[in-house]
Formats: C-alpha cells, sequence, structure tokens
C-alpha cells in the first residue's frame, strides 16, 4: 500500500478549523487569492488587558499565509501534484502555525510543541508514530479532540 498525500486544500482548511473557534467575537476572515494563487487566514486573539491601550498597526492578530492546491509551481505543475514544494510548503505552513499558536491567549491549553506536532505526530518523540495523525483524523471526521491542535 503507497503513501496517502494529502489534498493542500484539506491541510489549509484544517489550520484554518483549528483557528477559527478561538478567534475574539468571532473575527476571522479568509482573504481572495491573488494570481499565484497566494491568500491568507486572519484573526484577531482573544485582546490581553495588559495590551489592550497599544498601538496595532494591523487589526488582525494572527495572518497566516495559504497556497491554492491548484496554485502552479516554478516546475511548471499544480502545488498538488509537485510533491517536493508541497513538502517545503507544509513545513512552512507548520512553522506559521506555531508562529500563530504562540499569539493565542495564554489561558488557552496548546496541544503541541513544535513544528513536527502539526499534522501530526514528531517521529522522533514517537518513533512508531504517524506524522500525518492529526489531519489523517481530521479527514475521517472524528471528534475534535482527535484532531485538533489547540
Amino acid at each position: 500500500m503507497g503513501r496517502k498525500s494529502f489534498t493542500v486544500e484539506l491541510i489549509n482548511q484544517f489550520v484554518i478549523d483549528n483557528f477559527t473557534p478561538h478567534a475574539w467575537c468571532k473575527d476571522w476572515e479568509i482573504s481572495n487569492p491573488d494570481f499565484r494563487g497566494l491568500y491568507y487566514f486572519r484573526m484577531v486573539a482573544l485582546p490581553n488587558d495588559y495590551d489592550r491601550h497599544a498601538f496595532n498597526p494591523s487589526p488582525y492578530d494572527i495572518e497566516i499565509p495559504l497556497i491554492k492546491g491548484d496554485a502552479i509551481t516554478k516546475n511548471n505543475l499544480d502545488l498538488d501534484t509537485d510533491a517536493r514544494v508541497k513538502h517545503t510548503y507544509c513545513n512552512q505552513l507548520s512553522n506559521n502555525v506555531i508562529a500563530g499558536l504562540d499569539k493565542l491567549f495564554s489561558s488557552i491549553s496548546i496541544q503541541i510543541h513544535s513544528s513536527k506536532e502539526v499534522f501530526g505526530d514528531d517521529k522522533k518523540i514517537v518513533p512508531s508514530g504517524d506524522r500525518w495523525s492529526k489531519l489523517r483524523s481530521y479527514e475521517n471526521q472524528d471528534h475534535r479532540s482527535e484532531w485538533s491542535f489547540v
């Protein structure tokens, strides 16, 4: 049996669905994609009482860049079929998720501690684990507790 390849759209939606329940006053948006297929997930995290009056140049605390699965890569393939670029995209997306999680209000319990755990198990910590276990649970529509990283 070959390895399962997840679509970029599923990966993007997984990230969005992990963050949206924690948007303050349900204040989040998805921008329109540009000509390259780049778009943004943006949300407001719960304001911090200490920083509430600080100048914030953007109304959004968390901004995660996303790329559509049908975006054309430099190899003239769509992102979903260009395995090397898709791998790079997933790694960068994981780093962006960790940066976004760092901005969430401190009372929220974060279930992951490194970018290697965004989509599943970190193989260095759990050698027999599944790197895509959370995404697989999300795709199977398992209970949120099985796939959420927040």
